[in-house]
Order: structure tokens, then C-alpha cells, then sequence
């Protein structure tokens, strides 16, 4: 249970955050126009979509390769 409230702590705090640094790189030093409101928009959307569209599979990382324990053919799969 507090394992839970503290990730969601981390979690909101670390999107505000990151919020923030979107806005000053994308606002510090330039007068706000349509390319700057399309840059911010597009890099806040973006992100967190490629994010969800590459982590979204849970068994991407977590592929094995199964060989069986009988036949161990290791000739040529080492080399010095």
C-alpha cells in the first residue's frame, strides 16, 4: 500500500517536471509563435506515445530461447 501511494507520488511529480522542462525548452528565450505551439505540442504528445507504442507488449522483454537439455550442440557458438 505505501509502495503504491509513493510510486504515484514519483510518477506525478516526475510528469510535472518534465512539463516544466518541455515549456522553458520550448518558450526560454523566443517570442511565442505557431511553430513554437506546434513544436511544444507535438513533443508533448509524441513522447509519451512512442513511450506506450514500444513498452506496450510486456513480453518484448522478456523472450527466451528454448533449446532442448538432451541435444547441446556448442560447436562454433564459442569463439576466443
Amino acid at each position: 500500500m505505501y509502495r503504491q501511494k509513493l510510486y504515484k507520488f514519483l510518477g506525478i511529480s516526475l510528469a510535472t517536471t518534465s512539463f516544466l522542462c518541455l515549456v522553458l525548452l520550448s518558450f526560454g528565450y523566443r517570442d511565442i509563435s505557431g511553430q513554437l505551439i506546434l513544436m511544444f505540442l507535438f513533443t508533448a504528445i509524441g513522447l509519451p506515445l512512442s513511450t506506450y507504442l514500444l513498452v506496450r507488449r510486456k513480453t518484448y522483454f522478456l523472450t527466451f530461447n528454448k533449446e532442448d537439455d538432451e541435444v547441446m550442440d556448442v560447436v562454433g557458438k564459442f569463439s576466443i
